[in-house]
């Protein structure tokens, strides 16, 4: 993934870069959960929560 990662950015690939990590999951958690946080895809790493096995945080919305 480290030499992925860099051709996928200056290629503006960031879809193949994401498969990569689908693909390699369990082991890509922790990476694909930072890409997906900084690229404020907030819907997918919610649902990436849930794979963690921690115990997650209820949200309820208000108003």
């Amino acid at each position: 993934m480290k030499s992925l990662k860099p051709y996928c950015a200056a290629s503006e690939r960031i879809d193949l870069y994401e498969r990569a990590l689908l693909e390699t999951m369990p082991y890509s958690y922790r990476e694909f959960e930072i890409m997906l946080f900084e690229q404020g895809q907030f819907d997918k790493w919610a649902e990436l929560q849930p794979l963690s096995g921690l115990n997650t945080i209820s949200f309820q919305r208000i108003g």
